[in-house]
């Protein structure tokens, strides 16, 4: 690995003291670092982190990565998906009550979990 962030990170864009990290960009600058970092160490994708201000913007919502995976025995990495209402297609009367966006963050996380998994998303690679 070479300079750039935290513990050998190679894309160039470490940590920020303990604010998080400072990346972010759109959808194909991920892509792109994440291609660089693959196969480095765990250290190396702090890099990829955005912490709570900044994101990763894709057609239909914001991916911040608020912290990743230092080591194979580390908390796993944390992320959260912003999706504006309109792009969710989610009538007005969802987000009414507090209750209901209660239940529509519950289901939809629990989407995105399910996706995440069909697309290999939770498996370990060697």
């Amino acid at each position: 690995g070479g300079g750039g962030g935290r513990g050998g990170g190679r894309g160039g864009r470490g940590r920020v003291g303990s604010g998080g990290g400072t990346a972010g960009g759109n959808s194909r600058d991920l892509v792109d670092m994440l291609r660089r970092l693959d196969g480095g160490s765990y250290p190396a994708y702090h890099d990829i982190e955005t912490g709570e201000r900044s994101c990763w913007q894709f057609d239909a919502f914001a991916l911040r990565i608020v912290r990743t995976q230092s080591d194979p025995y580390a908390r796993p990495t944390r992320v959260r998906v912003t999706v504006p209402p309109a792009s969710a297609g989610l009538p007005p009367q969802i987000l009414a009550a507090k209750i209901r966006r209660t239940a529509c963050a519950d289901f939809l996380a629990r989407r995105l979990a399910s996706e995440c998994r069909g697309a290999g998303g939770d498996v370990k690679m060697d």
